[in-house]
């Protein structure tokens, strides 16, 4: 994020959700300037984070799921992820993908989508489609599915 406020004149402001002690641990702390790191949110408060973000960035060396990332498309925020772990398959198409080890390629995708309104809104949209893939219904039948395949029953 550094590198992206140096890449580029449009000033944003990074919301840091989640404890000041994971913030602390990147070693980021202090460097980000006007950084606002709001401790843990309560998950009913996550929707209004999210619709309210210019942009919503997973950086994961490991990812199981990535529920918060389906969260962000689900309500049109749009996403820039690394290559950690399931990110890029919970995306799809939906999000500009760089290596986490690389910042200059998290600085390009920012700046990418902060100063190209189109590609944003375009982001937007592919996460909304994307994110209906991932319902409670869909996870169920899916589960089950595995559950029969690795019993080798057709029940």
């Amino acid at each position: 994020m550094i590198v992206a406020a140096q890449r580029s004149d449009i000033r944003f402001r990074p919301v840091i959700v989640g404890p000041e002690e994971g913030y602390r641990a990147s070693g980021m702390a202090g460097a980000l300037q006007n950084a606002l790191v709001t401790g843990y949110v309560p998950k009913e408060d996550l929707p209004r984070f999210y619709r309210n973000a210019a942009a919503f960035l997973s950086v994961s060396l490991y990812e199981g799921f990535g529920i918060p990332l389906a969260e962000a498309m689900g309500c049109g925020c749009p996403c820039i992820i690394s290559n950690g772990g399931s990110l890029p398959e919970i995306a799809g198409s939906a999000a500009p993908v760089f290596d986490c080890r690389d910042a200059e390629g998290m600085a390009d995708a920012i700046v990418r989508v902060l100063q190209d309104a189109p590609y944003r809104e375009e982001l937007r949209r592919r996460g909304l489609r994307r994110s209906a893939e991932f319902s409670y219904e869909v996870l169920a039948r899916e589960t089950l599915r595995v559950y029969r395949e690795i019993a080798g029953s057709e029940v």
